[in-house]
């Protein structure tokens, strides 16, 4: 027996971009039809952060990269909380919002959690918060999954 409901688990990479919350929006008119989960995910990606952790092992300043690693897991924890209000602001009875933060390459996380979690539809900004991308028509984050992912992907201006 086929499922009315082929869409039955939705991904948001979320990083506050206004695109993010517009892509949110979209996965909510969806669930809105029942029986449909979304996954929230954030990102925190930790290259941005090992180029000073590898100066300070190459240097054996472990007080540098010390603070790096709890600056790092800090993040982690602020990004959850910001989250779980999303999640509280948005959740119903009938759209369920389970939300996660991840430490990685976003490309790499997004694919990854994507088919670990049997994800329909990831619905992604069409650009994040860095500067460059923003004169970008598409940012490289979403070209990049729209190319790789093995489920549909919809990007959201």
């Amino acid at each position: 027996m086929v499922s009315k409901n082929l869409i039955k688990n939705i991904l948001v990479p979320h990083d506050d971009s206004k695109y993010a919350k517009k892509a949110l929006e979209y996965a909510i008119d969806i669930a809105k039809k029942g029986n449909t989960k979304i996954f929230l995910l954030r990102i925190v990606d930790e290259h941005e952060y090992l180029h000073g952790v590898l100066l300070a092992e190459m240097e054996g300043d472990y007080t540098i990269k010390d603070t790096l690693h709890k600056f790092i897991k800090s993040e982690v924890i602020n990004e959850k909380k910001k989250l779980e209000k999303i999640t509280h602001a948005n959740e119903t009875k009938i759209i369920k919002i389970n939300h996660h933060v991840i430490k990685g390459n976003p490309i790499e996380a997004i694919l990854e959690y994507a088919k670990a979690k049997k994800i329909d539809l990831i619905i992604i900004g069409s650009q994040g918060l860095k500067g460059i991308e923003k004169l970008k028509a598409i940012g490289s984050t979403s070209r990049k999954v729209s190319e790789l992912s093995k489920c549909p992907v919809m990007i959201i201006h």
